[in-house]
């Protein structure tokens, strides 16, 4: 009987609960970003009509440049991430995170607004770039994955909290009074500064200081693979930004209700995401990774075309979880195939190219809807969407189904032609 090697199952150091909890709270900053205001979305078109041509249009990009400064500025988190560490870039996002976030309390105007947004962008790539790659480095193999379940149920959750809030604030304070939650940073900043530590950036140890290989990480980037990853997050957060950005305009069009209804329409949406992202390290395990992307794209396509054919608010709620629950399996999912698949040492500025991929679809979604909203109205947009996801959906679970086709058996005849 032989022994077995102490080193075939590495265990790694553990990382204290504090810490954990601290990367979970500055993650709920991501959605907290757009969710917090998304609700006053109407009231804040109607304070700019008369002074810009399309108003309504403008108060979506309240909404959506933060994403685009988020695109902008991830990859340039990504490359200080890998050059001067990420504890230091975490700290200085989330005091510019309450700084920016609150601008919107005392100016009135729309482009300095607009200007306070871009740096709210800016603040969010730091926190996120350098949070998902302390990530990438305190866990490892199922842990991580269960983890970064962990992480999208928080990022989802702080939206089931703060949207309903945003939605109280603005309708109770008018459209400045939501941007007063953005000092929720604080906290968070003062736990990052001590519970936060720089991880070893050299090859992976276990906790008795053996160095080991996971087997995860490759030493050259797979072009192909990334850019399938950078592609899957581009589309799909482009076709789930519809969401918070036409759903307030859709439920007052059709049902004529109001900010604090739109918010917890909204919150539908996240809370059922939190369901299937809470539950994603054993989802993976189970399903493995393409059929939770081809599940991402069906679910969500066949809540939002539910979504645009709701005669009903009951019928939109539906809709809505539906979609949600495509949702949740989305950033966990993306995240772990790209941790997977990164070189150690280009871990920043990969994680930022994922970042930058989602944002950058994030801030195109209103501009890409737009059309489509001018024909049909808001209701056009979740019906057009939906269908179009759930054709991509359909399409990649045939590519999967496809590349893991059985092998073909070589027939006898063929083989007696060989060997003789």
């Amino acid at each position: 009987m032989t022994a077995r090697h102490p080193h075939h199952a590495p265990t790694f150091p553990a990382v204290p609960r504090r810490t954990r909890a601290t990367l979970l709270t500055a993650s709920s900053l991501t959605v907290m970003a757009g969710a917090i205001v998304a609700p006053a979305l109407p009231q804040i078109g109607n304070a700019f009509a008369g002074q810009v041509p399309n108003p309504d249009f403008l108060a979506k990009m309240v909404l959506a440049l933060p994403a685009l400064a988020i695109a902008l500025f991830a990859p340039v988190s990504g490359w200080i991430v890998d050059r001067f560490g990420c504890k230091r870039l975490m700290l200085a996002g989330l005091a510019l995170y309450a700084a920016a976030g609150t601008s919107g309390l005392y100016l009135s105007e729309p482009f300095p607004i607009l200007a306070g947004r871009l740096l709210l962008g800016v603040a969010v790539a730091m926190v996120m770039t350098a949070t998902s790659t302390l990530i990438s480095f305190y866990f490892h193999g199922e842990e991580r994955g269960r983890f970064l379940g962990f992480q999208a149920t928080a990022t989802v959750l702080g939206g089931v909290v703060f949207l309903p809030l945003g939605g109280l604030l603005a309708h109770v304070g008018g459209w400045q009074r939501p941007f007063v939650i953005y000092v929720a940073s604080l906290p968070i900043l003062l736990a990052a500064i001590r519970f936060v530590t720089e991880p070893d950036r050299g090859p992976v140890k276990t906790s008795t200081g053996v160095t080991v290989a996971t087997g995860e990480y490759p030493l050259t980037v797979p072009w192909a693979t990334l850019g399938l990853i950078y592609a899957i997050a581009f589309v799909g957060m482009a076709a789930f930004g519809i969401g918070p950005l036409q759903l307030p305009f859709h439920v007052k069009e059709r049902f004529g209700v109001g900010p604090l209804v739109a918010a917890f329409a909204v919150a539908t949406m996240t809370a059922h995401a939190a369901l299937t992202s809470i539950f994603y390290g054993r989802l993976a395990s189970r399903l493995g990774r393409d059929r939770l992307v081809a599940a991402f794209f069906v679910f969500l396509g066949t809540g939002f075309t539910v979504v645009g054919l709701a005669e009903s608010p009951a019928v939109t709620y539906l809709g809505l979880a539906v979609a949600g629950l495509g949702g949740g399996l989305f950033t966990p999912t993306l995240m772990n195939w790209l941790m997977r698949t990164a070189p150690v040492h280009l871990r920043g500025r990969l994680t930022g190219g994922l970042i930058s991929a989602m944002f950058a679809g994030q801030f195109l979604s209103p501009i890409l809807a737009q059309p489509v909203v001018n024909r049909g109205g808001p209701a056009a947009a979740f019906e057009v969407c939906g269908l179009g996801m759930v054709a991509l959906g359909a399409a990649y679970a045939a590519r999967t189904a496809w590349l893991h086709r059985p092998a073909r058996v070589v027939a006898p005849a063929a083989e007696s032609l060989v060997t003789s």
